[in-house]
């Protein structure tokens, strides 16, 4: 699987790595199946052989031959996208960039929230950016409420090279979650960790 893209963020501790491959469907095959298949290749081809990949009652992936390693994994309408930490819970998400978030912010932007993301340079990435974030911390977190309004928005910093980070407080429990996300003109991928008090 040659197309497998081993993306890096600076800044990002040296444990955490993630890996993007896109989705090749084969004919007569499902996107559901397309997904798995293409995951199961990028894992194979990332410990050099067959995986044992499983999910907890809670939905939550793991790898029974690797129980010390951390994964996320989230799918877009083309890709993959596999998040490993071996020292900590991470979440990842990737989305494609088009109408479909501005659509259901009501489900993840509060009014304040998207107060302050209207006021960047560019309000429709950055909306993009939140929905990718939250749904990442939910990974991670899995809140109580199953809800992705469980996180606040504390703060958002878009750099150049088409990264930005920010930071969610999970409502309610004073738990922090950094969030690192980079963009293209397709889509937005983003990367939650805990953050250290």
């Amino acid at each position: 699987m040659s197309d497998i893209s081993h993306i890096t963020i600076p800044g990002l501790p040296s444990e955490v790595r993630l890996f993007l491959s896109p989705i090749s469907r084969q004919e007569g095959e499902r996107r559901r199946e397309a997904e798995q298949r293409t995951l199961q290749s990028l894992l194979q081809n990332i410990y050099q052989g067959k995986v044992d990949y499983r999910h907890r009652a809670n939905g939550s992936p793991y790898l029974a031959d690797y129980p010390r390693e951390y994964i996320s994994v989230s799918h877009s309408g083309s890709h993959v996208l596999l998040g490993i930490s071996s020292e900590a819970p991470c979440g990842v998400d990737i989305e494609e960039l088009g109408e479909q978030v501005a659509r259901v912010r009501s489900r993840f932007c509060t009014d304040d929230e998207y107060r302050r993301l209207d006021a960047t340079a560019s309000p429709t990435l950055a909306l993009h950016i939140l929905w990718s974030a939250k749904e990442a911390a939910y990974k991670l977190i899995n809140p109580p409420s199953q809800s992705l309004h469980a996180f606040r928005l504390s703060s958002l910093h878009i750099h150049g090279n088409h990264r930005c980070s920010l930071t969610l407080e999970l409502v309610g429990l004073g738990k922090i979650i950094r969030v690192d996300a980079i963009h293209t003109e397709s889509y937005v991928l983003a990367l939650a960790l805990m953050q250290e008090r």
